[in-house]
């Protein structure tokens, strides 16, 4: 096989190109918000939830217990970067809204780019009670802007999953908390992938849930479940594009 950027024989032993020095393992960008955070890891002045405190009430010894590193560490890709905000919503428009330039530009540059952006967000918008027409709009719009800025980069966008508490497993999760259901949130991601023509890791189809100390928060087993989830769903898009021959 041939290096992309020099065309010379690659040494699968070998993850940076002896030849041009590129990386030749898959990178991937991580999109989201205060669940995909973790300090050192988010761009400089980004708002972060998992601080050192937050780990050690949420049973996380380091970064290699978020649901992130467990899927790079499974799937063999590097991270590229992690542009996430805790708080943050799709919507707004402005930073530091998920689809809004500032933030979608950091995802990469003009001579790089990563090979997978993941997309995990949407869950401020439901929990703040943003209308459904303007979360799927602003959604539609992050997708057109991802894509112009970054044509060779597949993107891959997650559904939101269902939370328990940790103290009280049987705890209702609250499906119509601020006027819209949680499904139909989900509705909306998956019409968005699809009008958009990028993948749609369904990780709520399983109805599996993820621990949390708060109800939205995951443990470390919670971004463990997170991460299953993804993997799971990963792994079933790749079989798919295998049968198709992409």
């Amino acid at each position: 096989m041939k290096c992309i950027h020099c065309q010379r024989e690659k040494n699968p032993g070998i993850p940076v190109c002896p030849w041009c020095g590129y990386n030749h393992a898959r990178t991937v960008a991580v999109v989201g918000d205060s669940i995909s955070t973790f300090q050192g890891y988010n761009p400089k002045g980004y708002s972060v939830y998992y601080t050192p405190s937050v780990l050690k009430q949420n049973n996380m010894r380091s970064v290699k217990d978020t649901w992130w590193s467990i899927f790079l560490e499974a799937t063999g890709a590097y991270l590229f970067t992690n542009n996430s905000y805790s708080g943050s919503k799709v919507s707004g428009g402005r930073f530091p809204a998920v689809g809004s330039e500032e933030r979608l530009r950091a995802l990469g540059t003009e001579v790089q780019h990563p090979d997978i952006i993941l997309v995990y967000a949407g869950c401020n918008d439901w929990g703040y009670g943003v209308p459904l027409n303007q979360f799927e709009g602003s959604y539609r719009l992050m997708l057109m802007r991802m894509k112009e800025l970054y044509p060779k980069s597949r993107i891959i966008c997650g559904t939101l999953m269902r939370t328990y508490l940790m103290k009280n497993p049987a705890w209702g999760f609250p499906e119509n908390m601020s006027g819209y259901s949680f499904s139909q949130y989900n509705d909306s991601i998956i019409r968005c992938c699809k009008s958009a023509g990028v993948d749609c890791a369904d990780l709520a189809a399983s109805g599996e849930r993820y621990e949390t100390l708060d109800g939205s928060h995951p443990t470390a087993l919670g971004h463990e479940q997170i991460a299953n989830a993804w993997i799971r769903c990963y792994e079933k898009l790749e079989q798919k594009r295998s049968r198709a021959g992409t």
